[in-house]
């Protein structure tokens, strides 16, 4: 039999929704007939010789109609399912699609099924919801035709073109050889190739899980020797490009690691880590991070332990300048010139001393400048001017130190005397009474002479002299209180005094001092005679103002007048 098209009776199977049949006032009715009397004109058949079945046209009332459909079934040889929500929702036609399905399995056939989308199925659109469906998968992997349009034109010219490019189709599909009846020997042949195809796939299996395994052994020495070892033992294996890929990573991850283990920025290292943090180089890259930041953490204290050194050597060397040009300053002052002052000022321009080297510079440039020319009258007030500033501290001046060396002499014969009270009926009394009393007297004169420019040498052995002279003379004269109080109160302090300060060896001063010790010395042996011995104490310290008034007037004046 070369094809169904030769059959001497052709039937088709056509399988719809009788509710869209009715509701579309039989136009699926329609359909059907232009598609069998188009088949009947394409493969040159009468009425009894093909016919494209319809329950409600072949199944008789009252008879088993599921029983004439399962018959009708078997007998087809295509099958055009009319394709709309009913048709999927339909348990009654799923059965006869899958009854087709069947008998086309059984023709060794695969395309004999002519799909016509009636009505718009949502799940098509989607493989998702298709896929599993008894009905739409069947139809979603077959190519359909799409007569959406046609539903609403049941005779239109554009429908009877449709049915007859359908019935094309269905025509070539009848027409085309029916496959050989198999014999015993080939369903021999075909079982063994089977056998063979299937040994075939378990070799290629085991050969592609021991690959897999030996690929993974590779990957996990994570070397490039094991995958280089993996890719000459199995060049053809299918996971040769993958093998291929991984040689390609790990030669750059060694590349990478090499260059990271040469260089000294912890950038570098810290790149390699964030790409590759794991593996056999990431712990030695670490060590390596590690040993740069420890270096660069010493290089940090040296750095900073050198800046100290260097700022404190350049505080000493800056204290050392200093010192320099203090000395070489003082040294320029000592020298007093302005040819001095100029040299340190070149030599040390930017000294801390340069703004006063050019002060002193200035003041010695103004000393050794001539004078100007001044007016004759301005200079004639100026020296008037200094004679009367002259003329009156000549006047003042000699008051003032009159004043103060005779207190001087008054308070050391009065701390005399209280020392002599407070220490009556002890040795102090005595010869040491004298000496202290002795003491007192010098210290005053020395101190009077000191404050009176006199120097500090020549102050003090006066005072020395007068202690020792004034101590011994009072233990030898003492009996003879007159003449002890003129000696020793005024006459002794006037010589001593004269000897040490040549401002005291005037005779006019000298005559003043020996009337007041003549006068003053009878007045104390008067009183003394009269047993007025309290009233010799007045007596002494008038002496001893009155001398040592005279002194500093004396040399006040002297002082005063003009070199």
């Amino acid at each position: 039999m070369p094809s169904l098209a030769d059959l001497p009776e052709i039937i088709g199977f056509f399988s719809y929704s009788r509710d869209d049949d009715e509701d579309s006032h039989n136009a699926l009715s329609t359909i059907r007939a232009l598609v069998q009397n188009e088949l009947r004109a394409r493969l040159g058949r009468s009425r009894q010789s093909l016919r494209l079945w319809q329950d409600q046209e072949a199944i008789a009332p009252g008879s088993m109609w599921e029983s004439q459909i399962n018959a009708a079934v078997q007998q087809s040889v295509f099958f055009i399912p009319i394709i709309t929500p009913r048709v999927i929702n339909s348990k009654y036609c799923g059965l006869e699609f899958k009854r087709f399905l069947d008998r086309e399995q059984e023709l060794r056939r695969d395309d004999l099924v002519f799909p016509i989308l009636y009505i718009d199925v949502d799940e098509l659109q989607d493989e998702t919801q298709w896929r599993g469906h008894p009905v739409l998968e069947a139809i979603g992997r077959r190519q359909y035709v799409d007569w959406r349009e046609y539903r609403y034109e049941s005779e239109s010219p554009a429908l009877r073109r449709a049915v007859a490019n359908l019935c094309t189709k269905i025509a070539t599909a009848l027409r085309r050889p029916l496959p050989h009846e198999k014999t015993e020997a080939e369903d021999r042949a075909a079982a063994q190739q089977e056998e063979e195809r299937i040994a075939r796939e378990l070799a290629e299996a085991k050969r592609r899980a021991e690959q897999e395994q030996a690929f993974a052994r590779a990957k996990g020495a994570d070397s490039v020797a094991a995958i280089s070892a993996f890719i000459s033992t199995y060049p053809e294996s299918h996971l040769a490009g993958d093998a291929q890929n991984a040689k390609a990573r790990l030669l750059a991850r060694d590349e990478a690691h090499g260059g990271a283990m040469a260089s000294d920025d912890p950038v570098v290292l810290e790149s390699f880590l964030n790409s590759y943090p794991n593996g056999p180089h990431a712990d030695e890259i670490r060590a390596r991070l590690r040993q740069l930041q420890l270096k660069a953490e010493d290089d940090i204290r040296l750095d900073d332990a050198r800046r100290r050194a260097e700022a404190e050597a350049q505080l000493r060397k800056k204290e050392h300048e200093r010192a320099e040009q203090e000395q070489a300053f003082a040294r320029a002052k000592d020298a007093d010139t302005v040819a001095a002052i100029s040299a340190f000022i070149s030599t040390y321009p930017e000294s801390h001393l340069a703004g006063d080297a050019q002060k002193a510079k200035a003041r010695l440039l103004a000393r050794d400048e001539p004078p100007p020319e001044r007016d004759p009258n301005t200079q004639r007030q100026e020296r008037q001017g200094a004679d009367r500033q002259r003329e009156t501290k000549s006047r003042s001046e000699p008051s003032r130190a009159a004043l103060e060396w005779g207190a001087g002499g008054a308070v050391s014969v009065v701390l005399a005397w209280v020392l002599s009270a407070s220490t009556a009926g002890t040795p102090l009394n005595g010869t040491a009474g004298i000496f202290l009393y002795s003491f007192l007297l010098g210290l005053a004169a020395a101190i009077l002479l000191y404050r009176s420019h006199l120097t500090l040498k020549r102050a003090a052995g006066a005072g020395a002299a007068l202690m020792i002279l004034r101590g011994f003379t009072s233990v030898i004269f003492f009996p003879l209180i007159g003449l002890n109080g003129m000696l020793m109160i005024g006459g002794f302090p006037s010589l001593v005094l004269a000897l040490f300060d040549p401002r005291l060896r005037a005779p006019s001063l000298w005559l003043k001092v020996f009337a007041v010790l003549i006068g003053l010395g009878l007045a104390e042996i008067g009183i003394n005679a009269a047993g007025g011995g309290a009233f010799v104490w007045i007596a002494a310290i008038l002496l001893r103002f009155i001398t040592f008034a005279l002194f500093g007037y004396e040399i006040a004046r002297q002082d005063a007048k003009p070199s």
